[in-house]
């Protein structure tokens, strides 16, 4: 019985003795400095709740903190590079924002980023021939984001 249960144990792949289970996704994303001054469009391809795998060509370097915004779910998240390779990188979180909410001031200009990816992210379907309407409702993009961000 003791054979059996090391076998079992050894062969278990490093994802089953994860803490925090990983998700498969594909979602839009930005990452960005933690003052919003540089931000880039990235890929979120792994989340659990404690972090995620990221593909982005923003230059991150391990121990560095950045936000990670979730354009489809409207939450941006202040983690740290815990690794890097080529253009993966994987991102402890260390604190969540719900961007549908008010937040701080000096966090303000998270929501613009959104804004700005979302954007983005219309031009590209309309692009492809969708109406400004549809896509601006396909991305979840609506008034009430726009008056939330100055001009």
């Amino acid at each position: 019985m003791k054979h059996e249960t090391s076998l079992v144990q050894m062969t278990q792949s490093g994802s089953d003795k994860r803490r925090y289970k990983r998700k498969r996704v594909l979602l839009g994303a930005v990452v960005a400095t933690t003052n919003g001054t540089d931000a880039l469009d990235c890929i979120i391809r792994n989340l659990s709740a404690r972090g995620a795998s990221v593909h982005s060509s923003m230059d991150l370097s391990v121990g560095d903190e950045i936000f990670l915004l979730n354009t489809r779910n409207h939450i941006a998240y202040l983690a740290t590079i815990k690794w890097r390779k080529w253009k993966g990188a994987g991102v402890e979180f260390i604190r969540t924002y719900d961007l549908n909410s008010t937040l701080p001031p000096e966090m303000v200009f998270l929501e613009k980023l959104l804004i700005e990816a979302k954007l983005r992210q219309i031009s590209i379907l309309e692009s492809r021939g969708i109406e400004l309407e549809h896509a601006a409702s396909i991305v979840g993009l609506n008034e009430k984001h726009l008056s939330r961000v100055d001009d």
